[in-house]
């Protein structure tokens, strides 16, 4: 069945900070509350809840603690879903050497328990009200799904996906409208692509995000690459819009800190090594070694103001750059009206 992707709106996730809370702090996921009131916007460590018009100029409804002050092994959060029957949101928890967990949390953005699973990768959830599932995957080589039991997150029988396609990458997000599962692919080109979940598997492409919003992969550009993230659908009847998280970060950038860095650091050295060595003696003047070998006020004045100032250069230099990284490397939440 051919759909298109429409795209309404971008709301910017960065360059300001609220109540100190950096939104440039890697956006990875949102979903909607049952009312169609509310956001619910996961940052890297921590939980933003947010009104369904937010245009970012007012402080979140509500902000969590660092969600991984619970789990202290575990470094990421992932893309979130609504338990609506339970008022519960679910978190995906990552960790480099861990098996994923689900977290759950309150409305109220307060803990309250969670569930292993037996993926290395949970980089999203999805809730399946209707089959009483919640669905997930690992992020790339992915020729299934892995299911839960709605009720306590037991493991379930894993949803094999259409053999016809190839495996799929890079999934960084997954949500139900309509019966179907819809996935954000961080794969070259950034695409939403469909799973008919209750059915037989089928895989079909819905859009291409780069053609419809004009970003690209980080494959494909280095100097400003968009990273896919977590969706969700909001709103009921004629009126629902698919809210999709993306990041974009300069790899470029990042490379020209480091390098400069490193040059700013050598220089440093070089200087010190420079400009505070002892003076040489004079082997033509031996009345001269006594004085030679004594201190030079005015070289260890030097030393200090040359050294100060080269200092003083790197750290503006870095400083420069994080600045620029703050309107650079942004978060955006998109919008957009799916037709089918």
């Amino acid at each position: 069945m051919a759909a298109s992707l429409t795209h309404v709106s971008s709301l910017p996730l960065s360059g300001f900070t609220i109540f100190g809370l950096d939104l440039t702090n890697s956006p990875q996921g949102v979903t909607c509350s049952s009312d169609n009131s509310s956001l619910y916007i996961t940052l890297k460590k921590r939980i933003l809840k947010v009104p369904r018009d937010w245009d970012g100029s007012s402080p979140p409804l509500l902000t969590s603690d660092n969600v991984l002050s619970h789990f202290p092994k575990y470094s990421h959060v992932g893309a979130p879903a609504l338990h609506s029957s339970s008022s519960t949101l679910l978190l995906p928890l990552e960790s480099p050497t861990l098996k994923g967990i689900v977290a759950s949390f309150s409305l109220d953005l307060e803990y309250q328990s969670s569930a292993p699973t037996s993926q290395a990768h949970l980089p999203w959830v999805a809730v399946d009200v209707d089959s009483s599932l919640v669905y997930s995957s690992e992020y790339d080589d992915v020729s299934s799904l892995s299911s839960y039991a709605l009720s306590d997150l037991s493991p379930a029988t894993a949803i094999p996906l259409d053999a016809a396609v190839p495996l799929l990458g890079g999934v960084q997000g997954g949500a139900m409208w309509n019966g179907e599962l819809f996935l954000s692919m961080n794969d070259e080109p950034l695409s939403i692509y469909r799973v008919d979940v209750r059915g037989d598997g089928a895989v079909s492409f819905l859009a291409s995000v780069e053609e419809v919003t004009g970003l690209e992969s980080m494959a494909r550009n280095f100097f400003l690459g968009a990273e896919m993230e977590g969706l969700a659908f909001c709103g009921s009847g004629d009126d629902v819009r698919m809210l999709l998280v993306v990041g974009t970060m300069s790899r470029f950038m990042l490379l020209f800190l480091g390098v400069g860095l490193a040059i700013a650091i050598a220089l440093l050295c070089i200087a010190l090594a420079v400009a505070c060595r002892k003076p040489e003696i004079d082997a033509d003047r031996i009345k001269l070694v006594e004085d030679a070998s004594k201190p030079n006020p005015r070289s260890i004045v030097a030393c200090k103001v040359f050294a100060t100032t080269l200092l003083a250069a790197a750290i503006g230099f870095g400083v420069s750059f994080g600045v620029v990284g703050q309107f650079v490397a942004r978060g955006q939440l998109l919008e957009f009206i799916v037709e089918q």
